[in-house]
């Protein structure tokens, strides 16, 4: 795959309230180094903040991280709890992440990810959610 890529980020949060869908698609840039992969990219929030984003890939395991106004850092490993904070202006919350499904499928111009996961905040059940995330080559 090329450096220069697409990245799209698509989810599903369900909760009591109903279904919150989120995606984003911003350019980035991947790369791969001592078998992990590396995709950094910007994500501007409806408030126009930037976050600087990077996911890292490696067996069986996806780590997204976000930096800018709310910083996080989710690990997903299929059957496994994860637990890291949520920082947000007004202080920081305890996230735990249960992973129910984790596919990754690299072909030769993309990358595809699925996670299925169950959200908890400060050890509360919150919403059963899910990300797609696509990486291909860009075409520009």
């Amino acid at each position: 795959m090329k450096n220069d890529v697409l990245v799209s980020v698509a989810g599903v949060q369900l909760s009591l309230e109903g279904e919150k869908p989120v995606e984003i698609i911003s350019k980035g840039k991947y790369y791969k180094r001592k078998n992990k992969i590396y995709i950094k990219y910007d994500e501007v929030s409806e408030d126009n903040d930037v976050s600087e984003c990077r996911i890292v890939v490696s067996d069986n395991c996806v780590e997204i991280t976000k930096k800018g106004a709310i910083t996080s850092c989710m690990v997903f490993e299929k059957d496994n709890n994860c637990m890291s904070t949520y920082g947000t202006p007004f202080g920081n919350l305890m996230v735990g992440i249960t992973t129910n499904e984790l596919i990754i499928l690299e072909g030769e111009d993309s990358l595809n990810i699925k996670i299925s996961y169950m959200l908890d905040v400060n050890y509360s059940f919150v919403s059963e959610c899910s990300v797609d995330i696509k990486v291909f080559s860009d075409a520009v």
